[in-house]
């Protein structure tokens, strides 16, 4: 990928932005979990990703279609090549692999975590198979504007569904999912005996 936009410097040398970008941004994410709600913190990574893969994906559009703008096609696969590792490093991948520790009760961790692990290395592995196809079907701009749609609404799903669990305890996480169920238990119930005159016998 490095090697098509004409860098003056070894394309080698150029994609050492990624390992940099992670690097980057696990040192960061570690330093936001003590500063930032980890809600928060995932709407500004997925946010970050998003407009890097945004980034990326023009730059192909402007290397294919605009002659004359190198200089602004590499400016801009850089500056994506740099804040997707950054993003994940300083919030999707450091916040993921936290939360369950703080979501789930101790009795269900092990299953749950397990089970959330072997579903991301099913579909990375889907995803490595299918991308070939997926390539020449949209080409790189469009792969990297799905990747920013679904980073976005991602982004959009913490957001709506994810309780904030900072300085909270296990017995008052317990207690809030707690609630939240009976809460939707009740609401079903009351939905089932509307209108239907089984229900009122």
């Amino acid at each position: 990928m490095f090697a098509v936009f004409g860098f003056v410097l070894p394309y080698k040398v150029v994609q050492l932005i990624i390992p940099i970008g992670g690097f980057l941004g696990y040192s960061l994410g570690l330093a936001l979990f003590g500063c930032m709600s980890k809600k928060h913190q995932y709407v500004a990574a997925s946010t970050l990703m998003a407009i890097s893969a945004g980034c990326i994906g023009f730059a192909y559009y402007v290397k294919d279609s605009i002659d004359g703008n190198d200089v602004l096609a590499q400016a801009l696969f850089s500056i994506g090549s740099l804040g997707i590792p950054l993003g994940y490093g300083a919030g999707i991948g450091a916040v993921v692999y936290a939360l369950p520790g703080e979501l789930l009760a101790p009795e269900d961790k092990a299953v749950g975590v397990s089970t959330a692990q072997s579903c991301r290395l099913l579909t990375t592995f889907v995803s490595t198979k299918v991308y070939p196809y997926v390539l020449r079907l949209v080409g790189y701009p469009g792969m990297f504007t799905f990747h920013g749609v679904t980073q976005v609404l991602s982004a959009l799903f913490v957001i709506g569904f994810l309780p904030e669990t900072r300085d909270k305890s296990i017995a008052e996480l317990d207690e809030m999912f707690k609630k939240k169920g009976s809460k939707n238990a009740s609401t079903a119930k009351q939905s089932r005996g509307q209108g239907n005159p089984a229900f009122d016998l």
